[in-house]
């Protein structure tokens, strides 16, 4: 789409060649470019008309090429660059640096080169305001119109969303693309990397990091391969502190692979740190769901089972969902199950909750409009504090756990201090377990509690809310 809006490019694929047709945004009067037919020099380029439609800008590995009706090329800028965006008066392009392959984009600088082929950077990627930047677009504001200030930049920018967050004690660790970072809020520094690159994924990737767990100066997560069917998943723990020390926890392909594993999910705190892994028998969509339980050592594996359970594929046999570092809590066969480090059953109470998280001598269960507290000394319920009527479900992936019930609209994200932390429509809620008051702390996709206060993924943020500044 041109920068004015009128006018919009489309093409095709032939044998070696990439052919460009340009039209009105309404769709009428469709034609060639007529510098259509250029050699293809790699699958990621664009190619974009001016508003004017004179020119057509190519961005690719190679640069910015300029093209003109009459078939003239001039090369605008030599620095790879997947993404641009025409001036409205056709005389400046805007464009993101960087290159994508296998779906996997390598995002730079935000700049503008004239048609002279001057450059300058508008963002530098390593800016407050810069990170993964994958789109842009020019616009023209309306006469009159102010715009208010940039939000200030707290918390951790994380360079690209933070899709997984996680916390132990004073020590947060987050992801965000294909890098893990451990974090100490109370320090006042930087997130240190553990792990990854600086790549980050595009809609169409299929690489993942599914889950993460820290348990004292450990971290853990789970990486998935690119792909659908099969793919390679792995779990992986790291020592915190120079220098770090990596360790393959599990590894299996995936589903739907019969006998193959289909993921596993993480939970840790203190000295504990537990892992499940799926694997299915049988043709799909029948067969039977299978899961593991293992407690992972300091130093790699092999670790120790300590839970096993089977099921119909429909059912989700085991599924770990918190422990305290003495306790872990599953839900097994649909009910919630309390067990201790070897795998021995503390507790069992039968309520088919959709998440659960450790508290003391409570257990804080989410079901379908409630909150509930029961007593992990007898197993009563204490007490309960109604929730929105809408789609409950834990904080999980399909890649980590195959039962994950991923539109959930309502994500039970843990429980501490006396407090439960939801997400709902992208808010955090903090619910007070002794009234129940219910008060929105922060926009954000996920919340943990630490020693100090509240850790929530904001977009590109992790930001730090003391207990003193939570509703």
């Amino acid at each position: 789409m041109s920068s004015n809006g009128k006018r919009l490019s489309y093409g095709w694929i032939g044998p070696g060649y990439d052919h460009t047709w340009v039209a009105n945004a309404n769709g009428t009067s469709p034609k060639p470019w007529s510098g259509s037919g250029f050699p293809r020099r790699f699958s990621g380029s664009r190619d974009v008309p001016s508003p004017n439609g004179r020119m057509l800008a190519t961005a690719d590995e190679h640069g910015i090429v300029l093209r003109t009706v009459p078939g003239a090329v001039k090369q605008l800028t030599t620095e790879p660059a997947f993404e641009l965006s025409w001036s409205p008066d056709s005389t400046a392009i805007a464009y993101i640096t960087g290159r994508v392959a296998s779906d996997v984009a390598e995002t730079g600088d935000l700049k503008v080169v004239t048609l002279r082929g001057r450059t300058r950077t508008v963002v530098r990627r390593d800016a407050p305001y810069g990170g993964q930047i994958f789109s842009l677009t020019w616009v023209r504001p309306v006469k009159g119109v102010r715009f208010r200030k940039p939000a200030r930049t707290d918390g951790i920018f994380a360079g690209g969303l933070v899709n997984q967050l996680a916390a132990d004690g004073g020590r947060v660790a987050y992801a965000s693309c294909l890098n893990i970072f451990s974090w100490l809020p109370r320090s006042g520094g930087a997130g240190t990397q553990v792990a990854g690159d600086a790549r980050c994924l595009g809609d169409l990737s299929r690489f993942a990091i599914t889950d993460l767990a820290v348990a004292g100066g450990r971290v853990a997560w789970g990486y998935k391969t690119p792909g659908q069917a099969p793919y390679s998943w792995y779990l992986y723990s790291s020592t915190d502190g120079p220098p770090a020390t990596l360790y393959t926890l599990a590894h299996g392909l995936g589903w739907p692979n019969p006998e193959d594993s289909l993921g596993g999910a993480l939970v840790g705190a203190g000295d504990m740190l537990a892992y499940a892994v799926w694997s299915t028998t049988g043709a799909y969509p029948g067969g039977t769901t299978i899961e593991t339980l293992y407690r992972a050592t300091t130093a790699g594996c092999p670790c120790t089972a300590i839970a096993y359970a089977a099921s119909p594929r429909s059912v989700a046999p085991l599924v770990p969902l918190d422990t305290d570092g003495q306790r872990i809590v599953l839900l097994r066969y649909g009910s919630l199950v309390i067990i201790d480090p070897f795998g021995n059953e503390l507790r069992a109470i039968p309520v088919a909750a959709a998440d659960a998280q450790l508290l003391g001598e409570d257990l804080v269960a989410l079901v379908p409009g409630e909150l509930r507290v029961y007593s992990l000394i007898d197993g009563n319920l204490i007490r309960s504090w109604p929730l929105p009527t809408t789609t409950v479900g834990r904080d999980c992936t399909h890649f980590s756990e195959p039962h994950c019930p991923t539109r959930a609209e309502l994500r039970l994200q843990d429980a501490g201090h006396g407090l439960a932390a939801y997400t709902l429509a992208g808010a955090v809620h903090v619910v007070g377990l002794a009234d129940g008051r219910d008060g929105v702390a922060a926009f954000g996709t996920e919340a943990r509690f630490i020693d100090s206060g509240m850790v929530v993924a904001d977009g590109a943020r992790v930001r730090f809310i003391p207990y003193a500044s939570l509703p």
